[in-house]
């Protein structure tokens, strides 16, 4: 989830370097720890 979180992050601080809007760094947290939440789901199903 990590990795994530992080990728988002920099999404978040490139949109914000080049719009100077605070909200995308937010957003690209956001974003990356809902993408690691999904991700950490779909791996932790099992089949019987």
């Amino acid at each position: 989830m990590g990795v994530t979180v992080a990728l988002g992050t920099a999404i978040g601080a490139g949109m914000f370097s080049a719009t100077n809007e605070p909200v995308w760094i937010a957003l690209g947290i956001a974003i990356g720890a809902a993408l690691g939440a999904g991700l950490n789901k779909a791996n932790n199903t099992t089949e019987n």
